[in-house]
């Protein structure tokens, strides 16, 4: 993946006439050129705009302002309007620039400048052309990979089964002056058409393309993955929730990866390499619960729900006998929309033993034929051997480690009940015999 380049040309000199005129002469090498005329920095913007949504190579505005810069702030304005601009871009659209080159002529004055011609030389990733082509060959595709869908969650898997079946990853580009193969590597229309494989780019913006046609809000990721480096990949919302979908993960030689880096949170991507600036962009807490799931799975889902309007006055049984919560032991607490509770005093009350490591932050609950480990801050549990993926990671509050209360049901040999009784919102966890 290639970051967006900007490389500002400052080093025309010529004054007055002089400077239209050698601008003139570079434009006239160009043959598709979109011109465009504004008379203040607001049209200035929104004939930018257009020409990047057009994905012109090039744009040239003829500027009517009489603003005054001095030599320095002249440049300084222009790449201050492309950025402007470039904020109000579609996701996708920002994405497809690959680099830009901007040039200006200036009428002199005595020790000030006014803006007559900018132009703005664009390279994008995926061409106007192959980009109408990919648009009639995607409608398609939604029209029958949708036609059987139920419900929204099941149109967005069904555009991510598609990425994922019509991509092979590959990395062509043998170094980063490698402009052909960089281009060619994040080209969507030759990656659908199997010419070539693709890279985490193309994978996204695919996805996003089509989340975006079907109605779906969503964003581009930029992050980085170690031991990879820059990557890129999606947030959608789904049921007025945000979630992560990295495609180009799901794509992999592990079958479980398809699922566990679909529709999930930002815990798990972050406890799986992924690093992005969190603050400028959505939050996903929460990986989402299919609605295919069991109906004894979604009940809890409700049950838990209800009683998390008080998290520190719910009481806890195991096989009807109350476990000790207070300020000594803990007492649950609501995080993400997802009840937790303290693992040390539940296990032991269920028979289980806890050990803790300080140095590896680690939990180890055992019994019998169960082992299950737990690092802080980490949404994978392992259980007997075997990768869990938690909604939350185990935490530490007050000096004692919490995980979900759904946990326990469904890696702990137990069954958990949620009940009002009296007032009180009441949880029954009932051991396997």
């Amino acid at each position: 993946m290639n970051k967006k380049i900007i490389r500002f040309i400052k080093g025309l000199k010529p004054r007055g006439i002089a400077m239209a005129l050698i601008l003139v002469i570079v434009m006239s090498q160009i043959t598709y050129a979109g011109t465009y005329t504004a008379s203040n920095l607001e049209e200035y913007k929104e004939c930018l705009l257009k020409g990047i949504s057009d994905y012109e190579d090039v744009i040239r505005i003829n500027y009517a302002g009489n603003e005054r810069f001095s030599e320095t702030d002249i440049g300084e304005t222009l790449e201050s309007l492309y950025n402007e601009t470039y904020q109000k871009l579609s996701a996708f659209d920002q994405q497809n620039i690959y680099s830009i080159r901007m040039l200006s002529a200036k009428a002199a004055g005595r020790e000030e400048y006014v803006l007559r011609i900018a132009q703005y030389e664009m390279e994008y990733k995926n061409s106007a052309k192959d980009l109408q082509e990919l648009d009639t060959i995607i409608k398609g595709a939604l029209g029958q990979i949708t036609a059987t869908c139920k419900n929204d969650y099941e149109e967005i898997k069904a555009i991510y089964d598609y990425v994922l079946t019509s991509y092979h990853y590959e990395k062509i580009a043998a170094s980063d002056t490698d402009t052909a193969n960089i281009l060619l590597e994040r080209n969507l229309l030759k990656g659908l058409k199997g010419s070539n494989g693709v890279i985490c780019d193309a994978y996204a913006m695919l996805l996003s393309k089509m989340l975006t046609k079907q109605g779906f809000e969503n964003v581009l990721v930029m992050g980085t993955t170690y031991p990879n480096g820059l990557h890129v990949w999606n947030k959608v919302k789904l049921n007025d929730n945000w979630y992560n979908i990295d495609p180009t993960w799901g794509d992999s030689s592990k079958p479980e990866n398809k699922e566990k880096y679909f529709l999930t949170s930002d815990a798990v991507l972050l406890a799986n390499a992924h690093t992005w600036n969190t603050g400028e962009y959505p939050s996903a807490p929460n990986t989402y619960v299919t609605p295919t799931a069991d109906v004894e799975q979604v009940e809890a889902e409700k049950a838990e729900t209800q009683i998390q309007g008080a998290a520190e006055n719910i009481k806890v049984f195991v096989d009807n006998k109350e476990a000790v919560l207070n300020s000594t032991t803990g007492v649950p607490v609501l995080q993400n929309n997802r009840t937790l509770v303290p693992i040390r005093v539940i296990s032991e009350t269920m028979g289980y033993k806890v050990e803790w490591n300080q140095q590896e932050q680690k939990v180890t609950i055992s019994k019998a034929n169960r082992n299950i480990n737990l690092i802080i801050g980490n949404v994978i549990a392992v259980v007997n051997s075997k990768d869990v993926t938690m909604d939350i990671g185990a935490q530490v509050v007050k000096n004692r480690t919490y995980v979900p209360l759904r946990f326990i049901s469904e890696n702990m040999g137990a069954k958990v009940d949620y009940r009002n009784i009296g007032g009180s919102q009441c949880v029954y966890i009932t051991l396997a015999r």
